[in-house]
C-alpha cells in the first residue's frame, strides 16, 4: 500500500545532495507523525511553514492525528497518550524492550463506522485517523468511547508470544489504556528499539548462511544495504520454518536471475538485483529504503564470513553518496540491464577518469532517457515497494543534478516532488500505475 509521500522524504535524505522541495502552506495537522514533519523541516531549516514555533529544532513537538495529541517527549518513537480516547499497543521482549515488526487488528464490534482496522508498528498504512503508527514497536490509536478488541496478528520474526500472554484482549470503553503483548525470542531477526550492541553469529553446530529473499526472517539486509548483511544458522532457520528448503530457494532465485539476464550469484547481487529477483519470482516486495531507515537499530553482525573486499561493499552502501551516484550513472547508461556489483565495480575507474578528464561531457539527456525507460537508475519492477520506486527515480536525479543548470535542477526536483504527491493521491483514489509508468504518462521524458 502506498504510504504518504513525506515518509519517503526521510529515506531520500540519505542520498545526500538531493534535497526535496517541501510543499508550501503546511501545518502540523498535515502530518501523521512528528517524523514526517521533521523530514520537511530538515529539507529547509529556514522553516517557511513555521512548523517549529518554539525554535528548538523539533518541528511539531506535538502532532495532531485523528483528534489526539502525541507529545514526542524524549523518544520520538514512542507516542505519549495525552488525552482520553488513546490506546497504545506494544510488543515487548523478555527485557521489556519494544520489538518492531508486530501487526495488530483493532475491532470495534459495536461500532460499524470503525469496524476492523489492521496496523503494523513499522509504518503508517493510509488507513485513516485510527492509523497513526510510529516506528519503534509502538502503535497508538485515538478511539472513541466504545468497546474494542485488540488481536496480535503478526509476531516479529524470531519471536513468539510468551506462554502467559493472550493473543487477544477485549477492552471496555475507558481510555487511555496500554495493551502489552509479551514475546520470547526463538531465533534472531527482530529489530529492538534503540541502540544495540554488536550481534555475534555462528558457533558450534551452526552452518552460517546469509539471508536472501525466500529465507525465513529475511527483511532486506543483504550485504551492501547497511554494510554486512543478515546471517543466521541454517539449523535455526529450518527449526523456525520446517518447510524451508534452502536448495529450492537458491535454485528459484538463480533461475529468476537468469531470466532477467543477471550474471553471477548471490555473492555479487546488489539489493537492486534482489528487488528485481523478488518481482520475477512473484514474492512480496521488500522495502529496502525502509531497511535503511531502520539501520540505526540493527545489531551489526560480527563473525560473519563476508570479506571487506566484497564487491557489494566496495561499490558503496545504500546511503553513501559518491559511490551510489557513479553506480546510478552506470545503471542509466546501461538502461535495461541488470548489473551486478562486480560489473559496477569494473565501471568505477572508467567513470572517474571520464568525469575528471579536461573538457569531459556528460550526455544528461541520454542518461535521463535511460532512467525514465527503466523506472529508475536500475531496472525497477512495476510492483516494487512504493518507497523504493520513488527512491530509484530520486537517486537517479541526484546523480545527474551536478550536470544540470541551477534553474533546470531546481525545476526538475520541484516537478518530481509534485509528481510524487500526485502519484500518491492517484493510488489513494484507486490508481494502479507504477511510479515509472505514471511519470512516463506525465511526460517525464521531456523534463531534461
Amino acid at each position: 500500500m502506498r504510504r504518504w509521500v513525506l515518509a519517503m522524504l526521510t529515506s531520500l535524505a540519505v542520498v545526500g545532495a538531493w534535497v526535496p522541495v517541501a510543499a508550501q502552506d503546511l501545518d502540523c495537522g498535515d502530518f501523521a507523525s512528528q517524523r514526517e514533519a521533521q523530514a520537511v523541516y530538515d529539507a529547509d531549516p529556514s522553516d517557511p511553514n513555521d512548523l517549529d514555533g518554539d525554535d528548538d529544532g523539533i518541528p511539531c513537538g506535538a502532532v495532531s492525528s485523528g483528534g489526539a495529541m502525541y507529545d514526542i517527549g524524549e523518544d520520538a518513537s514512542v507516542p505519549k497518550p495525552q488525552a482520553g480516547g488513546d490506546l497504545v499497543i506494544v510488543a515487548l521482549d523478555e527485557a521489556g524492550t519494544p520489538v518492531q515488526g508486530a501487526c495488530f487488528v483493532v475491532t470495534a464490534p459495536n461500532n460499524p463506522e470503525v469496524g476492523s482496522v489492521e496496523v503494523c508498528d513499522d509504518e503508517p498504512r493510509d488507513l485513516g485517523p485510527m492509523d497513526v503508527a510510529e516506528a519503534g514497536g509502538v502503535v497508538a490509536f485515538s478511539t472513541g468511547s466504545f468497546d474494542v478488541t485488540v488481536t496480535i496478528t503478526t509476531v516479529p520474526p524470531g519471536y513468539q508470544l510468551a506462554p502467559s500472554t493472550s493473543g487477544t484482549y477485549a477492552l471496555g470503553s475507558e481510555r487511555p489504556i496500554d495493551v502489552v503483548f509479551d514475546l520470547v525470542r526463538v531465533v534472531g531477526g527482530a529489530i529492538p528499539v534503540g541502540p544495540t550492541p554488536a550481534a555475534p553469529v555462528g558457533g558450534p553446530g551452526c552452518d552460517l548462511v546469509e539471508l536472501y529473499p525466500g529465507y525465513p526472517t529475511y527483511r532486506g539486509y543483504v550485504t551492501g544495504v547497511d554494510g554486512v548483511g543478515d546471517f543466521a544458522c541454517l539449523q535455526d532457520l529450518e527449526v523456525a520454518s520446517p518447510s524451508f528448503d534452502r536448495v529450492h530457494e537458491d535454485a528459484a532465485n538463480l533461475a529468476a536471475a537468469r531470466r532477467l539476464g543477471l550474471a553471477g550469484g548471490p555473492e555479487l547481487w546488489t539489493w537492486e538485483n534482489w528487488m528485481a529477483v523478488e518481482a520475477e519470482r512473484g514474492l512480496p516486495p521488500t522495502c529496502y529504503s525502509c531497511a535503511v531507515l531502520q539501520a540505526a537499530n540493527r545489531p551489526e553482525p560480527t563473525g560473519t564470513p563476508v570479506a571487506w573486499d566484497d564487491p557489494r561493499l566496495l561499490i558503496g552502501t545504500y546511503g553513501s553518496t559518491t559511490f551510489v551516484r557513479l553506480r546510478a550513472m552506470n545503471g542509466m547508461a546501461n538502461s535495461g540491464r541488470h548489473l551486478n556489483a562486480e560489473q559496477h565495480r569494473e565501471a568505477y575507474d572508467p567513470w572517474v577518469d571520464a568525469l575528471s578528464a579536461k573538457g569531459s561531457y556528460v550526455n544528461v539527456g541520454l542518461l535521463w532517457d535511460g532512467l525514465v525507460a527503466q523506472g529508475g537508475y536500475a531496472p525497477t519492477p512495476a510492483d516494487a515497494h512504493p518507497d523504493d520506486q520513488v527512491f530509484m527515480v530520486a537517486a537517479g536525479l541526484d546523480a545527474l543534478s551536478d550536470f544540470l543548470t541551477p534553474t533546470s535542477r531546481t525545476m526538475t526536483r520541484a516537478r518530481l516532488q509534485n509528481e510524487i504527491v500526485e502519484w500518491q493521491a492517484d493510488g489513494l483514489s484507486g490508481g494502479s500505475l507504477s511510479f515509472a509508468e505514471f511519470l512516463r504518462q506525465r511526460g517525464a521524458g521531456n523534463w531534461v
